[in-house]
């Protein structure tokens, strides 16, 4: 709508313009203007004020356009800031890995996983056990495990009845894939998995440490850490 009345000027003025060039004795500048004034004085304007509406109403115009350019520019130039914020948290630096094996298990299975964990830990392998580190909720314990699974040489998931039923379990789970984490499934009893867990385990080395002897376990742990 803005853009109508220096439109409406610039239309009048060159026809004014065209009609004192044709003939004889062309007029210039002068007779633009006395043109348009005696267009304005034919349309209930003041003597001497239509110009300075023609004026004004193009220089309007011009303000409109050369605005409208410059949001037009400045539009993709957003877009490319937006788009690199959306971009910098995937490249941000990866946190150091570690040869450190984050342990997932279901707590009511610690009497079982606890032992095996220290016999490994005796023999030089780090572990990651969220109960050993004494984190509470309350301190940022969702944040640890993400750190930790992130900065983990492997992932081994101490599988059973109870952890196949624990959401803590399968969003670690989850973790450990979008971070491409070897997974150690070890089976400290017999329990039959999940199909989401089923897929995660596929192609993946499985130890069934339940048939394995209490006094064995600990070797037989290590050896399918590798």
């Amino acid at each position: 709508m803005l853009l109508i009345p220096g439109l409406w000027a610039l239309a009048v003025s060159g026809a004014i313009w065209l009609a004192n060039r044709i003939g004889p004795t062309p007029g210039g500048l002068p007779e633009l203007r006395q043109g348009i004034d005696a267009y304005g004085v034919r349309n209930w304007f003041p003597a001497g004020v239509t110009e300075w509406v023609f004026v004004a109403a193009i220089a309007l115009m011009l303000a409109v356009i050369a605005t409208s350019i410059a949001k037009l520019t400045q539009r993709p130039a957003a877009r490319r800031e937006a788009q690199a914020a959306d971009e910098a948290p995937a490249s941000a630096p990866a946190p150091k890995q570690t040869d450190t094996v984050f342990v997932s298990y279901a707590r009511a299975n610690q009497d079982e996983v606890l032992p095996v964990i220290d016999g490994a830990a005796k023999a030089g392998r780090k572990f990651w056990v969220d109960q050993q580190g004494g984190i509470e909720a309350g301190d940022g314990w969702a944040g640890e495990i993400v750190r930790a699974i992130r900065s983990a040489g492997g992932v081994v998931v101490m599988c059973s009845k109870a952890a196949f039923e624990s959401d803590h379990v399968k969003r670690e789970i989850y973790l450990a894939d979008r971070y491409s984490k070897k997974l150690v499934p070890v089976f400290i009893e017999q329990a039959e998995p999940p199909e989401d867990f089923e897929y995660f385990f596929a192609g993946v080395q499985v130890l069934k440490l339940f048939e394995t002897p209490e006094a064995e376990r600990p070797a037989a742990f290590m050896r399918v850490l590798g």
